[in-house]
């Protein structure tokens, strides 16, 4: 799980060989510039920290979305 701000995106939980690998939680997010490292390959959560406090915020405020607005389960049309 990420969420994307402008140029920033922060990993919450990563996985390899996604959707069948394993996955891992990050107590402190992962945190990459997509404008100079598209490839997010230098993780700058301990450089830009205000970043990861505005992605931690954004994440929390999303999750409360869904737990207040939850999606529906849709029902095959009836033939």
């Amino acid at each position: 799980m990420a969420i994307r701000d402008g140029k920033w995106k922060a990993h919450f939980v990563t996985a390899e060989n996604w959707p069948d690998g394993p996955t891992e939680e990050h107590s402190v997010p992962q945190l990459y510039d997509l404008m100079t490292d598209p490839r997010e390959e230098k993780n700058l959560v301990y450089i830009k920290t205000w970043e990861v406090v505005q992605a931690n915020m954004l994440m929390r405020n999303h999750l409360a979305e869904i737990k207040r607005f939850p999606n529906r389960i849709l029902q095959p049309p009836i033939n």
